[in-house]
C-alpha cells in the first residue's frame, strides 16, 4: 500500500514534462489568491495600452490584440515552465509581421488582417517545432552587437511610424529614411490640437511614472483620452 502513491507520482512525472500545470496546480492554495489577483490586475493594466498600440503597429485593428493576448497568457500559465519569462505583446513581432504582410496586401484591408492571422498561426507552429527540436540554443550564437543593432534599428522604425500620429499628419511609406524625409517635408501641416493632446499625454506618462509609480500610467492616459472623445481617431484628417 505504501508504494501506490510513489507509483502514481512516477507515472505523472513524464506527463508533467509536457503538461507543466500538472506540477503546480495541485500545489496551489487559496492563500495565494490575493497575490495572484494583484499579479493579474498588474498584467492587465500593462497589457491593455500596449496591446492596442502594438496591434496598430502590426496593421490590424486595436481590438485584435485582445483576442490573442489572453490566449497566450493562459497557454503559458498551463504549459510554461519558467517563473521569470515575460509573456507579452511584442513590438518587434508586430513590426516584423506588418512588414511581411505589407508586400501581399494593403494595410487595414480584410485580406491584410486574414494574412496577419495566418502568419501568427504559422509562427506559432514553427515555435512549437523549434521547442520540440531544442532549437532555442541557436540564440546563444547571436552576438551582443548584433542584437543591440537590431533593437536600435527597430526602435527607430517604431518611432518614425508613430511621430506622424503625434503631429496629426499623414504618415508616409517606405523605409526609415523615406518616412523621415516625408515627415520633414510635411511638418508645416502639423495639426496644433493633435500636437497639444500628444504632448500633454506624454507629459502625464512621465509625471505619473515618476511620482505615482504604482499607478498604471499608460492605462490612465488611455482612459482619459477615450473619455475626452479625442483619443478616437486623433490626428486623422
Amino acid at each position: 500500500m505504501s508504494t501506490h502513491p510513489q507509483r502514481q507520482t512516477s507515472h505523472a512525472r513524464p506527463l508533467a514534462r509536457h503538461l507543466p500545470f500538472l506540477t503546480w496546480l495541485p500545489a496551489w492554495r487559496p492563500s495565494s489568491l490575493k497575490r495572484d489577483l494583484v499579479a493579474a490586475l498588474t498584467i492587465t493594466a500593462l497589457q491593455i495600452p500596449e496591446a492596442m498600440a502594438y496591434a496598430e503597429l502590426a496593421g490590424v485593428p486595436p481590438q485584435a490584440a485582445f483576442y490573442a493576448g489572453p490566449v497566450a497568457l493562459v497557454l503559458y500559465a498551463l504549459l510554461g515552465t519558467s517563473r521569470q519569462l515575460v509573456v507579452a505583446i511584442s513590438a518587434t513581432v508586430a513590426v516584423l509581421s506588418a512588414s511581411t504582410v505589407a508586400s501581399l496586401a494593403e494595410s487595414g484591408t480584410p485580406r491584410f488582417i486574414a494574412l496577419t492571422a495566418a502568419l501568427a498561426m504559422l509562427a506559432g507552429v514553427i515555435s512549437i517545432l523549434a521547442g520540440v527540436l531544442k532549437l532555442g540554443r541557436i540564440a546563444q550564437f547571436f552576438s551582443d552587437s548584433l542584437l543591440t543593432g537590431f533593437v536600435f534599428g527597430l526602435a527607430l522604425v517604431i518611432a518614425i511610424k508613430q511621430v506622424p500620429k503625434l503631429l496629426g499628419i499623414q504618415a508616409g511609406s517606405g523605409n526609415f529614411f523615406e518616412r523621415l524625409w516625408d515627415l520633414v517635408t510635411h511638418l508645416p501641416q502639423t495639426h496644433p490640437l493633435t500636437l497639444v493632446v500628444g504632448a500633454v499625454s506624454l507629459g502625464l506618462l512621465l509625471v505619473l511614472g515618476r511620482w505615482v509609480p504604482k499607478l498604471p500610467a499608460s492605462l490612465v492616459v488611455l482612459v482619459l483620452e477615450r473619455r475626452s472623445g479625442y483619443g478616437e481617431g486623433a490626428g486623422k484628417r
